[in-house]
């Protein structure tokens, strides 16, 4: 009966031949690597998932980061450092209103004497807020009509721009004859109601009120409309203090009110300077109180402070998801190609250049990320439009934001994949094809 024992394959000399015992080992052991692909394959999976739903939060991390920055960056149109807000409100019964304004009068005359003081003025309100709003549509007489339009409005004396720095850019300051109707407004409404035109002496109204005349136009200061949206429109009324003419005598108030004003004061040290101001307004009224001093700088950072809050909070818990991913990444990815060490042994073996051998590996390895990467973007574009009332300066598909994310998983991605291949590939052959 013939033998079913195999023949080994000899060389010229005798010996064994060492190219079919290799051609044995593989084939003996490529059951063993189709299971291996099978498992990396369910492993690379993991990339695709791990890429996918996670580069939401990354995105979020740059998006707020750049709010951040952009916040940071405004320029408030004013210069609120040095300056000290208190407010001043005088009562009816002493004070009726042909009188509250020589009672500032007095107390400007007597801040000019204190040390380090170098301008005062009076408000309803400051910026980012201002002092109140007018709303409705405006016509301008040859102009432009804007409808449904809220428009923040102040009511200040002739000092509140010299104070708080707010430059003039054309007509003038008020004055001590000026009447309700005169007004002053900003460049940014100016711009809008008569575009390429001059605003100096031009009237507007809201419908169904009384025609206004513009005395001057303001640079643009930082202000907050309706639900805290940015707005280059403000509207500022000149503070009247004299009496209106009126033959009768006015009746006398069924209770006490209190006239509600801002006295805000510039100084080159305005909290060394708070006692001093208070000396001064004393001195004219021990009886007046003074209530809610603070530093403008102070305000102007608080009315942000929420906003601010909320998106360092959530760019920390961002930063934590991006660094998770980016290690989820590298481990999963490294473990990949740590896994396929025994093929590119065998690789090597065969021939293979190194150059061949790692841009397999990359273009495996990344061909996944990437494809996890791009669905990754559509779901986080989809998902940023949550975090348009928190952004500022920066859309919510922002380009910047989502390259600078997708190319940084992805550098993460070829380092996975370059360094085990690289160790790899240092590995002497026969200890490679012993790898488990």
């Amino acid at each position: 009966m013939p033998s079913l024992a195999r023949s080994e394959p000899v060389t010229a000399d005798g010996g064994p031949d060492p190219r079919a015992r290799l051609r044995d080992i593989i084939a003996a052991r490529s059951f063993r690597l189709g299971q291996m692909f099978r498992l990396v394959s369910g492993v690379e999976s993991n990339v695709y998932f791990n890429m996918k739903p996670t580069m939401f939060d990354p995105e979020g991390a740059a998006l707020m980061a750049r709010t951040l920055v952009n916040l940071a960056a405004i320029d408030p149109g004013f210069e609120p450092d040095g300056l000290v807000a208190m407010h001043v409100d005088l009562p009816s019964d002493r004070y009726p209103a042909g009188a509250r304004g020589a009672f500032f009068d007095t107390v400007f005359e007597r801040l000019r004497s204190v040390p380090g003081v170098t301008g005062a003025a009076i408000a309803m309100g400051l910026p980012p807020g201002q002092g109140g709003f007018s709303w409705g549509t405006i016509e301008a007489e040859g102009g432009v009509r804007l409808p449904d339009v809220r428009v923040p409005r102040n009511n200040v004396s002739p000092q509140y721009f010299s104070t708080l720095r707010i430059p003039i850019v054309a007509g003038r300051n008020f004055t001590a004859d000026d009447t309700s109707d005169r007004v002053i407004i900003s460049r940014g409404l100016a711009d809008r109601l008569w575009p390429g035109g001059s605003a100096i002496g031009r009237r507007f109204r809201f419908v169904d009120s009384e025609w206004q005349s513009v005395v001057g136009v303001t640079a643009n200061v930082e202000t907050r409309g309706a639900g805290d949206a940015r707005t280059d429109f403000q509207l500022y009324n000149a503070w009247i203090t004299r009496p209106a003419a009126s033959p009768a005598a006015p009746a006398p108030p069924r209770r006490r009110t209190f006239d509600w004003r801002l006295l805000i004061v510039r100084a080159d040290n305005p909290s060394a300077s708070i006692p001093e101001i208070k000396r001064a307004i004393w001195a004219v009224d021990p009886k007046q109180p003074v209530e809610r001093i603070a530093l403008v700088s102070d305000l102007y950072g608080d009315a942000f402070g929420r906003q601010r809050f909320v998106l360092m909070l959530m760019s920390a818990f961002s930063i934590v998801a991006l660094g998770l991913t980016a290690a989820g990444i590298f481990g999963v990815l490294s473990q990949i190609v740590m896994r396929r060490t025994r093929e590119i042994g065998i690789r090597m073996v065969l021939g293979a250049r190194p150059s061949d051998v790692m841009r397999q590996v990359l273009r495996s390895g990344l061909a996944l990320s990437l494809l996890g990467a791009a669905i990754g973007i559509a779901a986080a574009l989809a998902l940023s439009r949550v975090l348009r009332t928190l952004l500022f300066g920066v859309t919510p598909w922002d380009p910047v934001s989502f390259a600078v994310v997708t190319a940084f998983l992805v550098a993460v991605a070829a380092a996975a994949c370059w360094l085990p291949a690289r160790s790899a590939m240092r590995i002497e052959p026969a200890v490679a094809l012993r790898v488990e």
